[in-house]
């Protein structure tokens, strides 16, 4: 006996096919970019005991918070990335009006590069300072 019914398997149309793998696509892409980032957000030194990785947040509070420990330095922002072995420092700050700026930078390069090496083991490379502002009260 013989079935009336005729049903054939056609799969997914073209469309629905570009969809799928263009959110394969996109979502394998996430998880690389994801990677890459993360690995770049962490700053890696060596020491004679290991291995030392601070994330650059992290890295970026410390430092901070060393600068604003400097006289006249009122705000701080800091970027802090690796090129090789080095730490690079970019330094944005603001200093009171009064202050002797080329002594407060020099204090401020100073403790960072003391700092830096003692306590963390991640001697800076590079560091720039950029007066951004020049505060009255």
């Amino acid at each position: 006996m013989k079935s009336a019914c005729r049903c054939e398997s056609k799969g997914l149309s073209p469309l629905l096919r570009g969809f799928v793998w263009g959110g394969i696509l996109t979502l394998g892409a996430s998880f690389v970019l994801t990677g890459y980032f993360r690995r770049r957000a962490v700053l890696i030194g060596e020491t004679e005991l290991g291995e030392i990785r601070i994330s650059r947040e992290a890295m970026q509070d410390l430092i901070v918070a060393y600068c604003q420990q400097v006289e006249g330095i009122s705000d701080v922002r800091a970027r802090a990335t690796r090129r090789g072995a080095r730490t690079v420092i970019d330094l944005n700050i603001s200093v009171a009006v009064g202050t002797n700026v080329a002594s407060a930078v020099g204090q401020l390069v100073s403790a960072l590069y003391e700092r830096m090496e003692d306590v963390l083991r991640l001697g800076p490379g590079d560091i720039t300072v950029v007066l951004s502002q020049i505060r009255v009260s």
